[in-house]
């Protein structure tokens, strides 16, 4: 089915969207990354505790050891970009094979590799693993070597500074975004702080979650979901870093929804409510196609038509920039479009008058004034054009047009046209409304043009941005998969750290599902605490953001529940799937085999 052009605030949307598009999902993406590696790297060196005290023990010092982790570091950061460079070709194609998809043609080129590119990207990877390495070698080397050689379980996270720093910026962020701070930049500072707090609270939100867990899951689940609960909360360190992935993943989708659905409310409430015809006839080449003007009279012969109106539009340009006209051959205009016109009426325009479009949340002072002369140029001719009303209507399918001319100004303007059948940009037929008058009108318009309803024509005036949309949640979808692996891995790790502790589990009674049991109740608390701050984090974040985007298709900020449901039920579930295996490996070890560990 045809989709209309889409209208200037449709495109000013997809632009802004599509401009920040690759940025996020690069930022998100690379944020999850980091989350996961330092995650492991803190696991991996708490299991490593005994090793490193033996080597402090012999005379190593806490410089060598921290800069030999950072030197595996480096060499799994070089191995990683190298294969991301290798496997890079095929995820550009991907990429423009998923944007040609969703009808958005931007990569339209060769695809060009350059040195640059693959230096910045090996780059980019070491820096970043080392990056992630640096705070779990420096707290892993900082226990003294015999407190180190005692347990090789991870010590318990102190409270610190950091973690009431974090609690200062979130709550001075919520304090500010729910002021309704008046400067955009305090708004949008106080934004990126709401995410800076939540990620460094997260040990903290674990704890509290976790402790408010354990009556739930001990109702539900009995001593398996008690022993879920405690086993969530056991290193706030861990757990928050694994769930924050999920959090930041959650956060940009929900983000991204609210957007989708304020800009989708904004846009269909328009041009949708304006148009009062019930069939839309379009051209069939939507760039440079018209509806042929002798369709004009085949409608005329259509019983059940009532009203016609045909749209021309008029290509001209003032003071240099492109001004657009339009204009419509009808009877009654009213009965097919209502232009919400002040001042004048279409039908009462005369010869070089003109109707002046006057955006509602443009300031007064930058708004055309009846009275004005408007001097616009076709071809190689200037004429004056006096403003004698204004109108608000957004002509549906269509660029924001700056004036509506009268059919006989349209004619001067046009004169240098070819031929006498200048075609119509679209046709509003108003109809009894049933489906025979639909079905005759497309009978009748066989070979000419497109015919639509009403709904289908304004509904697909916003089919850009929900294309934008769809995409960037299919980009997202990619972090989300990296989030969910490094939940899986934290698991992984966390189960072999305690494989001493689960075989004397199962050696006094627990069975192989209660164990399984707990540990997919352990994730799915991990998850749950992920995905709720990352949905309250998102809509926080959404809610200013919106405010200061400058375009016309956004209002007031909408939230789909449906969206958001949804978004947290998949979550929930991802969350707990990521972890089965692991959990199964687990409860499948033998008890004599996992206590030896001890």
């Amino acid at each position: 089915m045809r989709r209309p052009r889409p209208t200037r605030s449709a495109r000013s949307a997809q632009s802004t969207i599509l401009s920040i598009l690759l940025s996020v999902f690069t930022g998100v993406a690379t944020a999850v990354g980091i989350l996961t590696i330092a995650n492991t790297f803190q696991i991996s060196l708490t299991q490593r505790r005994r090793e490193l005290a033996l080597a402090r023990a012999i005379g190593a010092t806490r410089g060598e050891l921290i800069r030999q982790t950072l030197v595996e570091a480096s060499l799994l950061g070089l191995f990683s970009a190298a294969v991301s460079c290798l496997v890079g070709r095929g995820v550009v194609e991907l990429l423009r094979a998923l944007f040609r998809a969703f009808g958005i043609e931007v990569f339209n080129g060769e695809v060009v590799v350059t040195t640059t590119v693959i230096v910045s990207t090996m780059a980019v990877g070491v820096l970043t693993t080392m990056l992630a390495a640096v705070r779990a070698a420096v707290t892993a080397t900082r226990v003294s070597p015999v407190e180190a050689l005692r347990s090789a379980t991870d010590a318990a996270t102190p409270r610190g500074r950091t973690r009431w720093m974090g609690w200062l910026v979130l709550v001075g962020s919520v304090a500010v975004i729910v002021a309704g701070a008046g400067d955009a930049t305090i708004v949008a500072v106080a934004s990126i702080g709401l995410l800076v707090g939540a990620v460094m609270t997260a040990q903290d939100i674990v704890a509290v979650l976790g402790r408010a867990a354990r009556p739930l899951f001990a109702a539900v689940g009995g001593p398996v979901g008690r022993l879920s609960a405690r086993n969530a909360v056991r290193s706030p360190r861990r757990v928050a870093a694994a769930s924050t992935a999920v959090m930041l993943s959650v956060a940009v989708i929900t983000l991204f929804s609210v957007l989708g659905a304020t800009v989708t409310a904004s846009t269909s409430g328009t041009a949708g409510d304006d148009l009062r015809a019930d069939v839309v006839i379009t051209p069939y080449n939507e760039i440079s196609g018209s509806v042929p003007a002798s369709l004009t009279a085949e409608m005329t012969k259509v019983t059940a038509v009532e009203s016609l109106a045909s749209l021309r539009m008029v290509e001209a340009s003032s003071g240099g920039e492109p001004f657009t006209l339009a204009t419509f051959d009808t009877s009654d205009l009213s009965a097919a479009f209502d232009l919400k016109a002040t001042g004048v009426a279409f039908d009462q325009l005369g010869a070089g008058e003109m109707l002046a479009y006057v955006d509602g949340d443009a300031p007064a002072a930058e708004q055309p004034q009846v009275g004005d002369v408007v001097v616009v140029r076709t071809g190689r001719a200037d004429t004056n054009l006096q403003v004698v009303g204004t109108y608000t209507a957004v002509i549906p399918g269509f660029d924001t047009t700056n004036g509506v001319i009268s059919l006989e100004t349209a004619d001067g303007l046009d004169a240098g046209a070819s031929g006498d059948d200048r075609g119509a940009a679209a046709m509003y037929v108003v109809t009894d409304g049933s489906n025979a008058a639909t079905q005759a009108v497309a009978d009748a318009a066989n070979g000419f043009g497109e015919v639509q309803t009403a709904a289908e024509y304004t509904a697909a005036d916003t089919s850009p941005v929900d294309d934008v949309l769809n995409l960037i949640n299919a980009l997202l979808a990619v972090a989300v998969v990296i989030a969910l692996v490094g939940l899986a891995n934290t698991m992984t790790l966390s189960l072999r750290e305690r494989s001493g502790e689960l075989g004397i589990t199962r050696a006094i009674g627990t069975t192989r599902a209660q164990l399984f049991g707990s540990v997919v109740g352990e994730a799915g608390l991990m998850a749950f605490q992920g995905v709720v701050t990352g949905l309250l984090v998102g809509v926080g974040v959404a809610f200013p953001l919106i405010a200061l985007l400058d375009f016309d298709a956004v209002s007031t900020p909408v939230i789909d529940a449906a969206a958001l449901i949804t978004t947290a039920v998949l979550g929930l579930v991802a969350g707990v799937l990521s972890c089965v295996t692991p959990a199964a490996n687990a409860s499948r070890q033998p008890p004599l085999d996992a206590i030896r560990s001890l």
